[in-house]
């Protein structure tokens, strides 16, 4: 099974979005980046779907090692990481073949969902 980290550095979001997947940082509860043709757009609950300007992120957004596919309430997340798992860099070789990639309960988001 092709599995997602809980916890991603950007380039690899940037993947992930790329093959269909919206991410967020952990500290997010209210917006989603989606890769929509060739753009990344922000989903932000009772928003319009917009493309991410300069102005919703900065340097340390795009530096950070919390971006992440799993919802806000999932339990994993306030769980520290494990380092070495973070800084390997691994080929991402297709979507999930599950909706819980992880097992762990937390299903991977719907757009349906987000805009809730």
């Amino acid at each position: 099974m092709t599995t997602i980290p809980p916890k991603l550095h950007f380039p690899y979001a940037l993947r992930v979005m790329r093959a269909g997947h919206a991410v967020r940082r952990v500290g997010w509860t209210d917006r989603w980046w989606i890769w929509r043709g060739g753009i990344v757009v922000q989903v932000e609950a009772g928003e319009d779907n917009r493309p991410v300007q300069s102005t919703d992120y900065d340097a340390d957004d795009l530096l950070s090692w919390d971006w992440t596919t799993l919802p806000v309430d999932c339990e994993l997340l306030s769980k520290e990481p494990d380092m070495q798992e973070l800084m390997t860099v691994r080929p991402y070789d297709g979507l999930p073949d599950s909706a819980d990639p992880l097992g762990l309960g937390c299903n991977l988001p719907t757009i349906e969902s987000i805009k809730k």
